[in-house]
């Protein structure tokens, strides 16, 4: 036995001894991979066993991705950069824990499959046009690196949806991944609102504003919209459930910071989501007061904002109301569209806006590379047969949300089904005016709700059972 134990002494020096060499010529080497490689193996630790802790570690910094801090890779090696290797390793975590895994549902998973394969066509469909592609990009990608970057990096913004419903069991869980996506937002807010107060030499340029944005969060405004518009929501159903500091500092904080996006979609998707949460909730009463302090609040904000907000209103134009996109973009498009069979049913392949015959004979604007309407885009990518596939889906999960939400009498699961059903349709509001259907880093949250909605209905399923077997 001493020399078991004896044995067992030696083995554990050995290990530090040359774990303490590898870290020693791995700060050497950088000081910046030692300090990753030091919290990811703490929170490797942390999360071993969890892999909806592991997805909540990835949901928290998706929104600051394209950041200087996350986006540079830590060593000279193609693709080695923080995201994509908490990516990997949300995945291993949950192939470690596969056992704990349940099974899909059979519609989310014939729509996965359809859906992603329609993406991966798409992709590949598009290869003839990289070149057009290349043109609007600032490093010019290869076959390989295109489809590295846009096929297979998309999947990291879809695997959230995978993720919460194979592993959501109960409400704990449940509450951390939404809590993930509201603290999340709450962040990205505090940050926005960092660079208007010290950053950003005058807020009131929106021009200025929008530069600074992209050159510090890498997207712009209108792509960071979308997490406003899809993470609401969740803020607003925190709101709801916990009524403290926290929950009214996350909720004014977003509401604040909301505004200094200077994007009338953000502003309609918060107005839209407000409305609709008090009337699904049934706490339609409140409206009075929200219009009230929206009315006090007009008051007060910058005349910046008010005027963003109210662009074209006063004319009626409508082309004006959407930016020149009616006239400049979407009706020269559709007439394309209807103009091919083929292309309308199945589309030509990812950003098949760039290989339009409206972009070779400029009857569009230049320089874009999707529609602006992300119905359009989706038609045009994987035609009217793609479209189809993700509506019927997201309208059978907000069928099956409704009749369970009207269903559930628990307070909790009922304000939970207010948050993702909110979440859907002010999202698929939005994509009159831009957005996508394709996992995108900007639609990241939609997939985790999506996959929150899932869950959902699984749980109430489940009590559900309970109940009538006890009875």
């Amino acid at each position: 036995m001493s020399a078991n134990l004896s044995f067992f002494s030696k083995s554990r020096t050995a290990f530090f001894v040359l774990s303490g060499i590898a870290l020693g010529s791995l700060i050497a080497f950088s000081s910046y991979a030692a300090v990753f490689v030091l919290l990811g193996l703490a929170s490797a630790l942390f999360v071993s066993k969890s892999p909806l802790r592991a997805l909540s570690f990835l949901i928290l910094l998706i929104p600051f991705t394209e950041t200087s801090y996350l986006k540079d890779a830590f060593i000279a090696v193609p693709g080695v950069k923080p995201m994509n290797i908490l990516a990997v390793f949300v995945a291993i975590i949950a192939l470690v824990n596969h056992e704990s895994a349940q099974k899909f549902p059979t519609y989310s998973m014939i729509f996965a499959f359809l859906f992603l394969s329609l993406f991966g066509i798409s992709i590949f469909r598009s290869l003839p046009h990289l070149d057009v592609i290349n043109a609007l990009r600032e490093n010019e990608l290869s076959p390989l690196r295109y489809l590295l970057s846009d096929l297979v990096k998309p999947l990291i913004y879809f695997m959230p949806f995978v993720i919460t419903v194979l592993f959501i069991k109960k409400r704990v869980s449940l509450k951390l991944v939404t809590s993930a996506v509201g603290f999340s937002l709450g962040l990205l807010a505090a940050y926005q609102l960092y660079l208007c107060a010290f950053k950003i030499p005058d807020i009131r340029d929106v021009d200025e504003a929008s530069k600074y944005y992209s050159f510090t969060l890498g997207m712009h405004r209108n792509d960071l919209a979308n997490f406003y518009i899809l993470g609401f929501p969740a803020i607003l159903g925190r709101f709801f459930l916990k009524k403290g500091v926290i929950s009214i500092s996350a909720l004014l904080l977003v509401i604040i910071a909301t505004g200094f996006l200077f994007s009338r979609t953000a502003y309609f998707g918060l107005l839209l989501s407000f409305v609709l949460y008090l009337v699904f909730s049934k706490r339609a009463k409140l409206l009075p007061v929200f219009l009230a302090a929206l009315l006090g609040l007009s008051l007060i904000v910058s005349s910046t904002i008010t005027e963003r907000a109210s662009k074209g209103f006063k004319s009626g134009n409508w082309d004006e109301i959407f930016a020149g996109r009616i006239v400049s973009i979407w009706l020269p498009l559709v007439d394309e569209c209807l103009k091919d069979p083929i292309k309308l049913l199945f589309g030509n392949g990812r950003y098949a806006i760039l290989s339009s015959e409206c972009a070779a004979r400029g009857t569009i604007l230049e320089s874009i590379e999707h529609p602006h309407n992300m119905y359009l885009e989706q038609v045009l990518d994987a035609g009217v047969c793609g479209l189809i596939t993700v509506l019927a889906f997201f309208a059978i999960l907000l069928r099956k949300c409704y009749n369970a939400s009207r269903n559930s009498n628990e307070f909790v699961l009922a304000e939970y089904y207010h948050i993702v059903t909110v979440t859907i349709i002010s999202y698929f509001f939005a994509g009159m005016t831009g957005r996508s259907l394709f996992p995108t880093l900007s639609n990241s949250y939609l997939w985790v709700i999506a996959g929150l909605a899932i869950a959902l209905n699984r749980l109430s399923e489940n009590a559900k059972q309970e109940r009538n077997k006890e009875a």
